[in-house]
């Protein structure tokens, strides 16, 4: 069963990597009338496509970087490559009309370095564990408690390094954490043990509100506390908690903000929800599961609801071969339909291979976003992700995956 934890970065993973660095939504200063400038960079694409409206696909003599116009509040499409991946986007001049559809950037050059630490001054230690900015959700852990943490897989830069340190239970207490901030290079070494870890890093504990109310019958449910520091460490101490009847969790004093994660899951259904708070716990609210159905090739996805709070719908498409079809379709431009139907690319230069054929077994997954932000807030944040959404930001995600063969 895929962790309902990753259901909530898939919806909302491509509408930000698809959308990322875009710029000011509105009409764009068109003098209200007239048509609207769209401005698309998509460096390192192979391919690119658009068409306004309801016209015909038009490629750009350059796929990284292209205008085109548009009629104010007008719909319009762009298709992108990147290597195997396909990205259409499906929106109006009321959403966005500046899109960095650029292909993902290299990961930054992985580098060493050590950090000498001390957690022996803590009552109950037994594990001591360390989360930097390269680290993800899940540190480096020791059963001694003092000693050396090498570090191999870091990034350079200023940033945040978080030790802490629990008891032995399972699960286990988080009894104190303690952040470094330091500007990493490729062999430095952090001793830090003149400024040990004690008693006194105990975190202040809060306690997660009990949302089994909102799963489903028969659905389970799970939920994730992150905190973020002002260097961008996600710390997330206990990993995904598998209940939805919440729980105790950290509040870290140096940290920024905290993301809040809810789900719940029945295969092929998931729901769940992130919540931005600089402090305190927010009131969980999780959105009501979807029911597309989907056929055909080019795929085509119907039973689609259009709700107050729906921002967008982002489909995923695969068929067993390399290429991968991502779709953002705003609010804006469905207006009133219940469907839509993936565009058939393969007439346009380096689009030929991106149709499943008779003999194929489609795999789609269609998630409905909502939020309390705008698509070109969210495009804005580039690839940093839901992680660093202002203060009070929400968002609901719905999906639903189906398989069917042609």
């Amino acid at each position: 069963m895929r962790k309902a934890a990753a259901l909530l970065a898939l919806g909302l993973g491509f509408l930000l990597a698809a959308c990322s660095g875009g710029g000011a939504s509105g009409n764009g200063g068109n003098g209200g009338g007239g048509d609207v400038t769209v401005t698309v960079t998509a460096t390192g694409a192979s391919a690119a496509a658009y068409r306004a409206g309801g016209g015909s696909w038009q490629a750009p003599s350059d796929p990284t970087s292209f205008t085109f116009t548009v009629t104010a509040g007008g719909a319009y499409d762009v298709v992108v490559r990147c290597g195997d991946n396909v990205s259409v986007l499906s929106l109006t001049t009321d959403d966005l009309n500046a899109l960095d559809a650029s292909c993902s950037a290299a990961p930054p050059a992985t580098i060493s370095f050590d950090v000498s630490y001390d957690a022996s001054g803590v009552t109950g230690a037994a594990v001591v564990e360390i989360v930097h900015k390269a680290s993800g959700f899940g540190g480096q852990v020791s059963n001694n408690l003092t000693g050396t943490f090498s570090v191999s897989d870091g990034v350079e830069g200023q940033q945040d390094l978080v030790i802490l340190v629990y008891d032995s239970n399972f699960p286990p207490n988080l009894l104190a954490a303690k952040m470094y901030t330091v500007t990493a290079t490729d062999g430095a070494a952090f001793d830090f043990t003149g400024d040990a870890i004690t008693d006194s890093d105990a975190p202040t504990m809060a306690n997660l509100p009990d949302f089994s109310a909102q799963v489903p019958a028969g659905w389970a449910g799970l939920w994730r506390v992150t905190a973020v520091t002002p260097n961008g460490t996600l710390v997330s101490p206990y990993g995904a908690i598998p209940t939805s009847s919440g729980g105790p969790y950290p509040e870290l004093g140096f940290a920024d903000r905290n993301v809040f994660m809810v789900a719940a899951e029945n295969p092929p259904y998931g729901i769940g929800s992130f919540f931005v708070r600089a402090s305190g716990a927010p009131t969980i609210a999780l959105p009501a599961p979807i029911d597309p159905s989907v056929s055909g090739s080019p795929v085509s996805v119907a039973n689609l609801t259009v709700g107050a709070n729906l921002l967008a719908y982002t489909i995923n498409v695969e068929w067993g071969t390399a290429v991968v079809v991502n779709v953002v379709i705003s609010k804006a431009y469905l207006g009133s339909a219940t469907g839509y139907s993936l565009p058939d690319l393969t007439a346009l230069s380096g689009f030929a291979d991106t149709l499943p054929a008779i003999g194929d077994t489609v795999n789609v997954t269609v998630t409905a976003v909502e939020s309390n932000r705008t698509i070109a807030e969210l495009a804005n944040l580039g690839d940093t992700g839901m992680f660093f959404l202002p203060d009070g930001s929400d968002l609901m995600i719905s999906e639903k995956t189906v398989s069917y063969g042609l």
